[in-house]
């Protein structure tokens, strides 16, 4: 049977079938942020695989020293403010970013090979990281890049001048200070098996290092990982430029 849309109202009401601008809106954006989970998945599983021999340190004293949070949310949930406030004042704020769909080629104009660090070459970096493995020049035996973890948060460590991640961000919302330093930050609204989550975010620069902490968590538990990229990034700051020059290939 063949049906005639020659009616106006119902040309009219066949057309106006649709999304309306908020739920357009939030499809776009879990379309993007799908599209960044799968590729950190993707670098999870990696990580796992090539971080066989996982070190496990404690947490320098410096943590207890330097950390005790307070954490505020503004409307709660997706779209929230969060603040966490460190033990000496300082505070490190979250606000919501734009995800990308864009990726970034390293594109190193040199030969790199990777391996997995030990325990003290770890401890050389910094003493926060519990994992990781590093990327070097083959011609210089010069480390260029560390991709591991200290706790649940996902750190990445590159000479100023490389690219820091393969995922564009066009900028972070908000500059920060803590002991002195910069610290970008934000947090951006991410997909996983239908359930939205929070990743946050944060990088500074240290010495001739830029060092990039990220932390995800369901919007349920989002304070818990605000809390612990505070704390992990103040950390990180308090233990000063990591030593690159003392891990080679």
């Amino acid at each position: 049977m063949t049906i005639s849309l020659k009616n106006n109202k119902l040309i009219r009401a066949w057309s106006g079938i649709g999304p309306d601008a908020a739920a357009d809106d939030r499809m776009k954006t879990a379309i993007l942020a799908c599209n960044r989970t799968g590729r950190a998945e993707k670098e999870l599983q990696t990580m796992k695989k090539q971080n066989r021999k996982k070190v496990f340190i404690p947490l320098a004293a410096c943590m207890a020293l330097l950390i005790a949070v307070g954490v505020f949310f503004g409307a709660g949930g997706p779209g929230a403010k969060y603040t966490a406030t460190l033990e000496n004042g300082d505070k490190i704020t979250y606000t919501k970013m734009a995800a990308s769909s864009q990726s970034l080629d390293f594109g190193y104009k040199f030969g790199v090979a990777t391996r997995d660090l030990t325990g003290e070459e770890l401890q050389a970096l910094s003493p926060q990281l519990t994992a990781g493995f590093g990327t070097f020049r083959t011609d210089t035996g010069e480390l260029v890049r560390l991709e591991g973890s200290a706790g649940e948060a996902k750190i990445v460590m590159t000479l100023h001048g490389l690219c820091v991640t393969d995922t564009v961000v066009d900028e972070f919302p908000v500059k920060n200070e803590v002991g002195g330093v910069e610290v970008l930050s934000g947090y951006c609204r991410a997909n996983n098996g239908g359930k939205p989550v929070a990743v946050f975010t944060a990088q500074f620069q240290s010495g001739g290092v830029i060092v990039y902490a990220e932390q995800g968590a369901p919007f349920a538990e989002a304070k818990t990982a605000c809390e612990g990229l505070s704390q992990t990034v103040a950390a990180f700051i308090a233990g000063g430029e990591p030593a690159f020059s003392a891990v080679t290939l």
